[in-house]
């Protein structure tokens, strides 16, 4: 009732929620407004400075890196689990999860993880602060369907703008708007191909911070401000 008598429908992925709408509900293309790809870095944004941030990793590169995921995460998940065992398989370096619900927290306490700290949901500026201390940002998303195909995470924002090398689950739905030149890419299936894009980053900082530069730079140009104006210049032409 809601979508059949509203003016307009904002979607971020048209070419499959079109065909929902349409098909089941009987929508209008008419009504279907393309959202501009947008990221929350036009506010509350963390200031490192880039260079601080090459020169501290530069000089402890044969000591431990932080590794943090930064996201919801429950007991048993695949990401959740997968993390753990790449923990495991690089005692040397720090690993850390921000977003556990209690069932998670539970289950990590009794794992017993040496080099792994888990915090709970934070706010948003304590989260941008806890992303700010890492050297490198995972999303080791669950391979599924849906996330090969229509996965926008939001985390992208604060994970790109943060100017800290980033690693995400390689899927076509993420390649489609971040290239190699933004971020690297491993195999969701498989921990040692995880091992080793972190060793990678770890081993050769400067490609990874040039990679985060970059990622920064993208980011900055696709704002919720931004987008917020395209939408309100679409819907007044028409």
């Amino acid at each position: 009732f809601i979508m059949k008598n509203v003016n307009y429908i904002l979607g971020g992925d048209l070419d499959y929620n079109s065909k929902i709408l349409f098909n089941d509900f009987g929508i209008s293309y008419k009504k279907l407004l393309r959202g501009k790809r947008r990221y929350q870095t036009d506010y509350l944004s963390t200031h490192v400075d880039q260079n601080t941030k090459i020169i501290n990793h530069l000089s402890r590169k044969n000591e431990s890196s932080k590794i943090l995921y930064g996201g919801k995460t429950g007991a048993d998940s695949v990401r959740l689990l997968n993390f753990c065992n790449i923990a495991k398989s690089l005692p040397l370096h720090s690993f850390i999860i921000v977003g556990a619900n209690e069932s998670a927290m539970k289950q990590l306490a009794s794992m017993n993880i040496k080099n792994l700290k888990v915090y709970p949901f934070v706010s948003y500026t304590e989260y941008l602060e806890l992303l700010s201390c890492a050297d490198i940002l995972v999303a080791n998303y669950e391979d599924s369907y849906y996330n090969k195909n229509f996965l926008g995470p939001s985390k992208a924002g604060p994970y790109l703008s943060s100017s800290i090398p980033v690693i995400f689950s390689d899927f076509p739905s993420l390649r489609r708007h971040f290239s190699e030149e933004l971020v690297y890419y491993a195999n969701p299936n498989n921990i040692d191909d995880w091992i080793n894009k972190i060793e990678e980053v770890i081993n050769n900082p400067e490609q990874a911070f040039a990679k985060a530069s970059k990622a920064k730079e993208y980011v900055q140009n696709l704002t919720f401000t931004k987008a917020a104006k395209v939408i309100l210049s679409e819907i007044e032409s028409k």
